[in-house]
């Protein structure tokens, strides 16, 4: 039962000291169920600014994301401004001397609405499992909890990450 199509992408630069700022686009269709049999669909274009903070703790990376969303929303017409704060953690799972295959996924989002009333979108933890799948690519198997101010929902998301480096290689 999907209920959710979504694709992203997005331009990032790695700047001194861990710094990547990004500007990306994501398109959704969202199907709501409006009551226990019918849905309700909407299709979402949503331009974005980020800027990502790395850092490790032992082999663990640590990532701090800030974002800002414009959400272009249909059925019913609507504009939000959206900010979000990501703090992520990629925890290896095998041993220091061993190839970096598997991997764990620890997140937590916070999501604010910049209106004057109802300003708490949501909150989303995140648990799974990511397999790496060369030097740029990788599987994440997650579940998710998602928290709002009418409900709770729980998704499990399969994702594929592929990164592309067009930067200039130094000889």
């Amino acid at each position: 039962d999907s209920r959710l199509f979504l694709v992203s992408t997005y331009l990032e630069r790695k700047l001194d000291n861990d710094i990547y700022p990004a500007m990306g686009y994501m398109l959704l269709i969202l199907e709501p169920y409006t009551n226990d049999t019918e849905k309700k669909i909407r299709h979402e274009n949503r331009p974005f600014q980020q800027v990502s903070f790395k850092n490790k703790i032992g082999r663990t990376v640590l990532l701090h994301r800030y974002r800002i969303e414009e959400r272009f929303l249909t059925n019913p017409d609507d504009f939000i401004v959206r900010l979000r704060y990501l703090i992520s953690f990629k925890i290896p799972l095998n041993k220091a001397n061993e190839k970096n295959i598997l991997y764990g996924i620890l997140k937590n989002e916070i999501r604010m609405n910049v209106v004057k009333d109802k300003q708490f979108d949501s909150n989303r933890l995140t648990a799974g499992l990511g397999i790496n799948m060369g030097e740029k690519a990788a599987l994440e198997f997650s579940f998710i909890n998602q928290l709002s101010d009418s409900d709770t929902s729980n998704y499990v998301l399969l994702g594929f990450r592929n990164s592309f480096d067009w930067s200039k290689s130094e000889n």
